[in-house]
C-alpha cells in the first residue's frame, strides 16, 4: 500500500514539476521576444518558487522517516523557501544587467500582493489561536 502511495506522490510531483518546467519555458520565449529584460526581485521569486517545488516533497519524505508526516509537512516549506531564497539571490546577481525597474502597475500589483498575504496570514494565525483557545476551554 505504501509503495502504492509513493508512486502516486512521485507521479504528482513529476506532473507538478513539468507544469512549472512548460510555464518557465513560455515565460522565457515572451521574455525573449521583450528584450530579455526582467523585472526587479523577478529571479527571487523564481528560486523561492522552484525551492517550495522541491521542499515540500523532501519535507514529506523526511516525516515518512521520521514517523510524523505533520513535522515534515511544516519543515518541507521552511526548507523549501530557504534553498529557494538563496537561488534566488544568486539567479538575482547573475542577471543584475538584465533586470529593469517595476513598472506602476507592477509595483501597485506587487503592494496588494503583500497587504492581501499579510491579511490572509493575520486571519489564519488568529483563526488558529481561536481554534485553540476554544478546544482548551472544552
Amino acid at each position: 500500500m505504501s509503495l502504492v502511495l509513493a508512486a502516486v506522490f512521485l507521479a504528482f510531483v513529476l506532473c507538478v514539476l513539468s507544469i512549472f518546467l512548460v510555464h518557465v519555458v513560455k515565460k522565457r520565449m515572451t521574455d525573449a521576444a521583450n528584450g530579455g529584460m526582467y523585472p526587479k526581485c523577478y529571479w527571487f521569486g523564481m528560486g523561492i518558487a522552484f525551492g517550495l517545488l522541491l521542499g515540500m516533497p523532501l519535507g514529506i519524505a523526511i516525516g515518512i522517516y521520521l514517523g510524523n508526516v505533520a513535522i515534515g509537512i511544516a519543515i518541507g516549506p521552511a526548507l523549501g523557501i530557504g534553498f529557494g531564497t538563496a537561488m534566488g539571490y544568486v539567479l538575482e546577481k547573475k542577471h543584475v544587467k538584465n533586470i529593469r525597474p517595476l513598472t506602476e502597475d507592477e509595483a501597485r500589483l506587487q503592494r496588494v500582493f503583500i497587504v492581501f498575504t499579510i491579511s490572509v496570514l493575520i486571519l489564519g494565525v488568529t483563526v488558529l489561536f481561536s481554534l485553540v483557545y476554544l478546544y482548551g476551554i472544552m
